[in-house]
């Protein structure tokens, strides 16, 4: 007599399965019956699970959670804000060269210490300044060229010269190569010796007259402040 396994109903979804069957079969449900072998030797397996299904749960990138603000990131598009800025997800673009987002995420002014170029940010304003009224307003290697053109100037590559002809900017001064052109007029030099400024820098000649400048102009004249004045 030949004795057949007990068969499981699977109610509801239409298959009728051998005990052997229900149990070597995979969490991915009883599919893939074979039918039987050429022998007429019935049998029956149960395919393998299926893959699990992506993660759907988020919303962001690849479906993960779109990073707040003050979070770390590389790059907008892993923030809600869509903005990167200082390696954090921040509020806004946050852009101008006087400009930072904070560990929070808000966009904020540099301090006064940061400098943008030539300059130090003023604290105040997210613009980088355009002008200065003292050397302090300035990074390091700059001058402000104080009564002149009033801008923060580099005083490296000066070098000594004759002649405006000798100098990359075309103006020569107190004998030595200014940074930058327009450094014209009385009482005025880009040598260090005359104006306590490091060579190239454009400043005003304070004490005497040592380009003769003020001499040519009135007897015994000096220069003082930048402008020639009549001796006491």
């Amino acid at each position: 007599m030949r004795w057949f396994a007990p068969l499981l109903l699977c109610s509801g979804c239409g298959l009728v399965l051998g005990l052997d069957d229900y149990r070597g079969g995979g969490e991915g449900g009883a599919s893939g019956v074979q039918a039987s072998q050429a022998s007429g030797t019935p049998t029956s397996s149960v395919g393998t699970g299926g893959s699990a299904g992506a993660d759907v749960s988020g919303t962001g990138v690849g479906g993960t959670t779109p990073k707040m603000l003050g979070e770390a990131c590389t790059n907008g598009s892993e923030c809600a804000s869509t903005f990167c800025v200082d390696d954090v997800c921040c509020a806004q673009e946050c852009s101008a060269a006087c400009e930072r987002c904070d560990a929070g995420g808000a966009c904020v002014v540099e301090a006064a210490t940061a400098t943008c170029g030539p300059y130090h940010c003023d604290g105040i304003n997210p613009s980088c300044p355009s002008s200065c009224d003292a050397t302090s307003d300035c990074a390091a290697s700059y001058f402000c060229s104080v009564g002149i053109t009033n801008t923060c100037d580099s005083t490296n590559g000066a070098s000594f010269c004759n002649q405006h002809a000798d100098c990359s900017s075309g103006d020569c001064n107190g004998g030595v190569c200014c940074n930058t052109s327009g450094c014209t007029g009385v009482c005025r030099s880009c040598n260090s010796s005359h104006t306590g400024f490091a060579n190239g820098y454009c400043g005003l000649i304070d004490v005497g007259d040592p380009e003769g400048d003020c001499g040519a102009l009135c007897t015994g004249c000096v220069c003082q402040s930048g402008q020639c004045v009549a001796p006491s």
